[in-house]
């Protein structure tokens, strides 16, 4: 339950943590592609693509992990591999539309499977994650990423 002190009498009552302005207006963070972002720009929201990017990025499997997906889902080792660097995670990343099938050889469901077997064998170091979300804690980014984004990605949704 959110504690409510005079001090933040501006937010609501029914606001999640991850709702809640950015604490340092006007702080900017180095990203490690040399990009900034700003969290003066949309305060008391999280750039999406952005965590979803840093999350993803550290989405690597090794070769039995590749070997079980291919079995589980049904396509073949490279087929998995291929579709999820170049189509699944690149359009994660830029918040596109990414479950829908357009190739007869994958389904929806196949694609989702995919996708929930890849982040559950992910293991995402969060103090790194933290670093480009300035004022915002390893707690409050995973929370974001466990409330918000995760459950759009595993019901097949853009992360936007």
């Amino acid at each position: 339950m959110q504690v409510i002190r005079k001090s933040d009498s501006v937010h609501t009552r029914h606001q999640k943590p991850y709702d809640k302005p950015h604490s340092r207006p006007g702080v900017t963070a180095a990203r490690s592609d040399d990009e900034k972002i700003s969290a003066s720009s949309a305060p008391g929201t999280y750039d999406k693509n952005l965590l979803a990017k840093l999350v993803l990025e550290t989405a690597k499997l090794n070769a039995r992990d590749w070997d079980e997906i291919s079995s589980t889902v049904g396509q073949t080792l490279s087929k998995n591999k291929d579709l999820w660097r170049k189509v699944i995670k690149t359009q994660l990343i830029a918040g596109k539309e990414w479950s829908k099938s357009t190739s007869p050889s994958w389904t929806n469901q196949q694609k989702i499977a995919l996708v929930n077997y890849i982040l559950d064998k992910t293991s995402v170091n969060w103090d790194q994650v933290a670093r480009s979300f300035p004022g915002k804690s390893p707690i409050q980014v995973k929370d974001v990423w466990r409330k918000v984004l995760l459950p759009k990605i595993r019901r097949g949704d853009p992360v936007n």
